[in-house]
């Protein structure tokens, strides 16, 4: 893989098992993907490798009110009480979860502490 991680993302000998009750949707236009944040039950982060998980936040953007993630550092330091932590090194039934909702303020709380005039200002502050 050029200009990645090959032990990361290589498809090589993955033994993923294909299940009925998922779509594999591949690429996504905007559209699209925009369409499925909004009318997810739950939005299902199950990644080990991030550096900072901007998946989620466009999720909250476009409506999506529930969102279960990887317990990893970097996942708990942003989303930390308004996600669902989950090992997904192990089998998990999610069902325990269906009554949990993140807030409509809640949710703008998380989105308005990550805008990207915050974080270019963030940037410019530690460069000088």
């Amino acid at each position: 893989m050029e200009g990645g991680n090959n032990r990361i993302f290589n498809d090589k000998g993955n033994k993923t098992k294909i299940l009925s009750n998922i779509i594999y949707t591949g690429y996504l236009k905007d559209e699209e993907l925009a369409s499925l944040y909004n009318h997810c039950k739950a939005f299902i982060f199950p990644s080990l490798y991030e550096g900072f998980g901007i998946p989620p936040l466009e999720a909250l953007q476009m409506g999506c009110r529930k969102l279960i993630l990887s317990d990893i550092e970097v996942l708990k330091e942003v989303y930390g009480d308004i996600g669902i932590f989950i090992n997904t090194r192990k089998p998990q039934n999610l069902d325990k979860y269906d009554q949990v909702t993140i807030s409509d303020e809640e949710c703008e709380r998380i989105i308005n502490k990550y805008t990207w005039d915050k974080v270019a200002k963030k940037i410019i502050e530690n460069i000088k």
